[in-house]
């Protein structure tokens, strides 16, 4: 196996694979995500993470791959076993739908064990889903049909004429189960899979078995009570609820909730220490804020709390829950590992550190630009962007976290620009200096950031130290006149081949005085320096799909403890779970589109309507687009169902008075439903019943809500779906 080594700049060819991480670790304090690579080389031992694989590791030259252990990375789908049976077809790429790497190239030759041939999407090859398949809007059209009754009679008549060849005869009820099948045939060119159990509920609903046959009359009936029916199962009626909901103030005492580790840190306006979680042993951050006399400050700190919890994204750091006591308010966030973007530039150009190469520029700056689309499409402007504000999620990782909303300012859906200034100096835009502030400001500092990370330097800074007879007052109006009015300082390595002249490129753009010839973020991400470096596609594996199958069958009340977990716990395979997420984000915009998903899903074999329902069920709070959260909640909900840890996580955030049990009052508070009119509050009720009914108890304890929870899914066969790229 060769090796890319950063610091020599070479590809090292005597590199061994020592180990392959199939599920989570913790190695010396750090996270290891499943499908990482241990690899040893002239170069020393690494971990290489899953989105690094194919530019960091390659098979010699015509190796031969003869083992189920042998590699062949930087192909098509980036790093790929053979099947542990001994076929020498590949695994199946992506994750399991328990989240762990696949070891089979499919579900056949897994159950035969290499003796029985393959399914037709073996190695992941596609699954051809015909165009008739889709059934975009079959949620309208019921909705629709149901409401109308010329609609409706005249689709059961046209069903009624089709089987039976005339409006005057009747249906054998032999021929019941075609009937209820093609009632999607028509609109939606598909029918919809049938059991023999459900025809005979409907043959004794009716009671039609004492007559024999079915008239028209009657199959208008029964056509309107089947697409009921098949609504309420489709689309249950939501029990709205996002993440912004979980992050509120916990009563409890932080000592009670949370183990006080080492000091990380301290500032003005408090200290920063490292906390475990005591129920999950989760390590998180908690920023003590001291309380400052004067209702701003207060309001200053309860404003960043808002703004972090409004804004669901990858790359944009996660606070989960908040404590108050006289003397200070506590903010517990996710922790980043890997110190600030500042530390590492300054690391390589003051302190003579292994350099880092201009693949770890574009994924710094696009993951930045990417937080930045999806703050701006909500409306969000950071107003400080600095290399301080990008957190390194590890040591030995380029994936960063944007932190640091304490000037963050919310835009009226109306407005343009604000005359609130803020910022820091040197990453300020001319149209901040003049109190004129709109979004693309945020994209002037990130060219700053851009600048600083290629020199190390700033491309708009008055002479420092400052010269003799000079003041800082001085020095502040010089480098606004420089902002203002002059290009960006010339430096050697923009032209030296330290990276290629598309950065540059991209940076001067980001640099444009002129706000109106300056791009915007998502308008950056499609530059072609971005698609110089792009990394094979992840793949939508088998595996995921199911999961995204399966969420869509669970109840709402279900949903929303999946939501939660995903939110406040770290769950597996985030980070490859994360790249599915980002790449089929087409849009930039930090969401999926329903529309962009929909295609993929149809390309992955998955029936039209079952793809409808993962839709609807991915959009759990009814916004139209599909949130970070809602698209992990969903992927990784057969792997937590089973993971007694992250359940019993999840039972201490309802249990906030820590007494053991969980009242539908809990419930009502966690996801800020105590308001909720009185048809959603009957809903409630009844889905916390499910977790009672068996205790008969008016509680939940941790016992009932792990069986809850803990439900066997209902999971499509996987030799029906197929991986999309």
């Amino acid at each position: 196996m060769e090796v890319w080594s950063n610091g020599k700049q070479i590809w090292m060819v005597d590199g061994v694979i020592l180990e392959v991480a199939h599920e989570q670790l913790t190695v010396n304090g750090y996270v290891i995500p499943p499908s990482s690579v241990k690899v040893s080389s002239a170069a020393g031992i690494k971990w290489v993470t899953p989105d690094a694989l194919a530019s960091s590791l390659r098979a010699p030259a015509g190796a031969k791959r003869d083992s189920a252990t042998s590699c062949a990375v930087g192909d098509e789908a980036g790093a790929h076993l053979l099947c542990k049976f001994g076929c020498g077809r590949r695994v199946q790429p992506g994750l399991t739908k328990g989240l762990r790497p696949f070891d089979t190239c499919c579900k056949r030759c897994a159950r035969s064990q290499g003796k029985d041939g393959h399914d037709n999407n073996c190695g992941g090859m596609a699954v051809a889903a015909p165009a008739a398949q889709s059934c975009e809007n079959l949620r309208s059209w019921l909705n629709d049909i149901l409401k109308s009754g010329s609609r409706l009679k005249q689709h059961a008549n046209c069903l009624f004429v089709k089987i039976v060849g005339s409006d005057q005869g009747v249906m054998p009820v032999s021929q019941m189960k075609e009937g209820v099948a093609q009632m999607f045939v028509d609109p939606f060119k598909v029918k919809i899979g049938v059991t023999d159990e459900q025809v005979r509920e409907v043959i004794d609903e009716f009671g039609l078995e004492s007559t024999g046959s079915i008239d028209l009359p009657t199959f208008r009936r029964v056509t309107k009570h089947v697409l009921q029916r098949m609504e309420s199962r489709w689309f249950p009626p939501r029990l709205t609820v996002n993440t912004e909901r979980f992050v509120k103030l916990n009563p409890a005492p932080l000592d009670n909730v949370y183990r006080l580790g080492k000091k990380l840190g301290e500032g003005s306006y408090g200290k920063v220490y490292e906390v475990t979680h005591i129920v999950s042993q989760e390590r998180r951050v908690c920023k003590k804020i001291a309380k400052v006399k004067g209702a701003m400050e207060m309001t200053h700190i309860m404003s960043e709390i808002k703004s972090m919890a409004m804004l669901d994204h990858p790359n944009v750091i996660k606070v989960y829950e908040y404590f108050e006591d006289d003397e200070s308010v506590s903010q517990i966030m996710e922790p980043c590992n890997g110190g600030e973007l500042a530390d590492k530039v300054n690391a390589v150009f003051r302190e003579g550190a292994e350099a880092y190469n201009e693949t770890f520029i574009v994924d710094v700056m696009k993951q930045t630009l990417r937080a930045l689309a999806f703050m701006h499409g909500e409306r969000f402007m950071h107003k400080d962007l600095k290399p301080q504000n990008i957190m390194m999620v590890e040591k030995d990782s380029s994936s960063v976290k944007v932190i640091d909303f304490g000037l963050a300012e919310l835009f009226k859906h109306d407005q343009e620009t604000s005359d609130k200034f803020g910022g820091t100096l040197l990453f300020m835009a001319p149209e901040v200096l003049r109190q004129e502030l709109g979004m693309k400001a945020d994209v002037w500092s990130a060219g700053v950031i851009l600048y600083h990370t290629i020199t190390g330097d700033f491309p708009f800074l008055a002479t420092w130290p400052i010269p003799p007879g000079k003041d800082m007052n001085w020095w502040q109006q010089e480098s606004v006149r420089q902002i203002t009015n002059d290009p960006f300082k010339p430096h050697a390595r923009l032209t030296d081949g330290s990276v290629s002249p598309l950065c540059v490129a991209l940076m001067s753009q980001m640099l444009e005085k002129d706000t109106k010839t300056r791009p915007d973020a998502a308008s950056c991400l499609d530059h072609p320096w971005f698609k110089q470096f792009e990394q094979p596609p992840p793949s939508l594996s088998v595996g995921v799909l199911q999961c995204l199958d399966a969420f869509a069958g669970e109840c709402a009340f279900k949903k929303a403890v999946f939501l939660l977990i995903a939110h406040q716990f770290k769950t597996p395979a985030v980070e490859h779970l994360r790249s599915i997420f980002t790449h089929f984000d087409t849009q930039n915009r930090g969401t999926l589109s329903q529309e962009s998903l929909r295609k993929f899903l149809l390309q992955s074999g998955m029936l039209g309507i079952n793809v409808e329902r993962v839709l609807y069920s991915l959009d759990g709070d009814d916004s139209g687009a599909i949130e970070w959260t809602e698209f992990l909640s969903a992927a990784l909900c057969v792997s937590v169902c089973r993971n007694k840890q992250l359940v019993c996580g999840a039972f201490s955030i309802f249990d906030s008075d820590m007494d053991g049990k969980i009242s539908i009052e809990d419930v009502l508070r966690t996801f800020a439903w105590d308001h909720a009119d009185e048809d959603r509050k009957k809903r409630i009720f009844n889905e916390f019943g499910m977790m009672t009914q068996t205790s008969g108890t008016s509680y939940c304890d941790l016992e009932h809500f792990t069986q809850f929870v803990g439900q066997e899914m209902v999971v499509t066969s996987g030799a029906l779906l197929s991986a999309v790229h």
